[in-house]
């Protein structure tokens, strides 16, 4: 992460650096309010780092829900939301490409942009639990439950709205924007539950209650997705640096921050470097 800002702030630098260095020996001449313009299309390649926190908690609840629903147990004391697969980090490169359009009045710069990117994040977590409970009935439900989940984030886009200041041949901007990332995913859960009848040895002995069999319940779910699509935000900051009247450097830091999907939700914070050819 040190490595990937201290990147950033050096391409910056020597960007800006270069830039002066060609408009000393340039006969080329931006518009008068910036030196420099930045209308019109571009596009461009990038290479970043993303750290993702996956929220894995959620992922098993809806399988255990489902095999216990016709429980009194559950109706009770709510087992399904007892396992908490833990949330689980991962870091990998990413590599892209991208298409925009800005409009520019004076040293303001309005812009749209699609970008996306290329990755390889992986996490996995599991969980397991054991606990007793005496339901209503008088039976006491003595329950382990067993989970687990992984994810594989392969890529993702970003539809950006841009709003940038021109300084020269330096443009400092903020994005907001959709966003849309592609994941692998599966997810397990198995349900042990045994009943006891309890109600000759405890709680009320003089309800009438005669004696009756216990039962058991031993199931389990599994679920496997490839190419799953969901949804969400972006949001960030960055510098495009002028290098040539047609060519820029860019720097950049942004937040992804995509909607649960079984469960399963993630948001990413990439660090980028890019380079683009602008018309």
């Amino acid at each position: 992460m040190r490595a990937v800002i201290l990147g950033l702030a050096g391409l910056i630098v020597a960007g800006n650096a270069m830039a002066a260095e060609y408009l000393r020996g340039s006969t080329y001449e931006g518009p008068p309010s910036t030196g420099y313009s930045w209308a019109g299309v571009y596009v461009g390649g990038q290479v970043g780092y993303t750290n993702a926190n996956m929220d894995l908690s959620q992922s098993t609840r809806s399988l255990v829900a489902d095999m216990v629903r016709a429980l009194l147990v559950e109706t009770e004391f709510n087992i399904s939301e007892l396992l908490n697969v833990r949330n689980t980090d991962a870091r990998a490169s990413a590599y892209g490409g991208f298409i925009g359009y800005n409009s520019q009045w004076g040293d303001v710069v309005l812009g749209l942009e699609l970008n996306y990117n290329r990755t390889s994040l992986t996490a996995d977590s599991s969980d397991s639990i054991a606990r007793s409970f005496v339901t209503s009935n008088e039976f006491r439900n003595d329950v382990v439950l067993t989970g687990n989940a992984s994810a594989h984030l392969t890529d993702y886009a970003t539809l950006r709205a841009r709003a940038g200041y021109a300084m020269g041949w330096l443009m400092p901007y903020a994005m907001v924007g959709l966003a849309a990332g592609r994941l692998d995913y599966t997810r397990a859960a198995t349900v042990s539950i045994t009943e006891t009848d309890v109600s000759a040895t405890a709680l009320d002995l003089t309800d009438g209650i005669a004696p009756r069999a216990g039962g058991s319940l031993s199931d389990s779910r599994t679920e496997t997705k490839r190419g799953a699509i969901t949804f969400g935000y972006m949001m960030g900051l960055g510098v495009d640096i002028g290098l040539f009247p047609g060519v820029f450097l860019r720097g950049e830091w942004e937040f992804v921050q995509l909607n649960p999907i079984a469960g399963i939700g993630l948001h990413l914070n990439t660090f980028r470097a890019a380079a683009a050819v602008k018309f």
